[in-house]
């Protein structure tokens, strides 16, 4: 695992940051309200965010 991460750090980065007000960013603010009403330490796979936000089976 650390071997994979350092691979990952060294690869050719370019990053933009942008800022996106929260009404632009759907996905985030349903994460965001998702995380706070489930207990600490539950996992979901991510096919079942996908789907809590539509974007399975379209």
């Amino acid at each position: 695992m650390t071997r994979t991460i350092k691979n990952i750090l060294q690869l050719p980065w370019m990053v933009k940051v942008t800022h996106t007000f929260i009404e632009g960013n759907k996905v985030a603010d349903g994460l965001e309200s998702m995380a706070f009403s489930r207990p600490i330490g539950r996992v979901e796979s991510g096919e079942q965010l996908l789907s809590t936000f539509g974007f399975v089976g379209k």
